[in-house]
């Protein structure tokens, strides 16, 4: 459930209004994880998970620019062996809190971060396949 609620600002000057803005206030916000399971190979995923992202604050109903981002965007880079997932999960989240940057990207463990945020099971997750152009081997 979302609440946004529009109050209008009105700015006074000595010749009267000035200018009007809107204040969007939304109760419901989320957390955005985005991992790669299969660091550095699928074979041997010696850094699963691998953190790729990492942006909390977002309100519902936008998109992850709204949000503050934690860990910075890195994008999909496969190893030349195997297909690699890259997992989104989101989560709600019960409020505004402090939330300190992992310490390193590789061996992030999304379970306990979820643990220790309170946040319970993602409200929602999808998953997409990458493989290096001239990449071989599959899933095993």
């Amino acid at each position: 459930m979302m609440l946004n609620i529009c109050k209008k600002k009105i700015f006074m000057n000595k010749d009267g209004i000035r200018s009007s803005e809107e204040i969007h206030i939304y109760k419901t916000i989320h957390y955005l994880v985005m991992v790669d399971p299969d660091a550095p190979n699928p074979c041997d995923p010696t850094m699963r998970e691998y953190l790729h992202w990492l942006v909390v604050d977002i309100p519902e109903g936008t998109d992850a620019t709204f949000g503050q981002e934690i860990t910075s965007y890195e994008g999909p880079s496969p190893t030349i062996v195997g297909i690699h997932r890259y997992v989104f999960a989101l989560f709600r989240q019960s409020g505004r809190q402090t939330t300190g940057a992992p310490g390193w990207r590789q061996n992030f463990c999304t379970r306990d971060f979820a643990e220790l945020y309170n946040l319970g099971l993602p409200v929602a997750a999808t998953y997409f396949n990458s493989q290096r152009e001239g990449g071989w081997g599959g899933r095993r």
